[in-house]
């Protein structure tokens, strides 16, 4: 995850990431930067399907392809994967 040279450890700091960069996939152990939520919406945009998640009080929204879907649905849980090439980390 690319860092500004200019945060120091322990500071607070925002994480970006596009919704196009999430991964989701059935609930697997977290790993690196994997992290379990539970799905708490879900829109059919047509070539889009957007997907907003809840992790340890943190919302995600992630935008998918149907291809790329596997039945998503209000309620399920699932695993969000933010792969750090796609992070960016600001100061707070």
């Amino acid at each position: 995850m690319p860092i500004c040279s200019s945060i120091v450890a322990g500071a607070k700091v925002k994480m970006l990431i596009r919704p196009e960069d999430l991964q989701l996939s059935q609930p697997q152990a977290t790993a690196g930067n994997r992290l379990l939520g539970r799905v708490t919406f879900v829109r059919d945009i047509g070539a889009t399907i957007e997907t907003t998640v809840e992790c340890s009080g943190v919302s995600f929204t992630a935008l998918s392809t149907p291809c790329q879907g596997f039945g998503l649905s209000i309620g399920n849980p699932v695993s969000v994967t933010l792969p750090a090439e796609a992070c960016r980390v600001l100061g707070a």
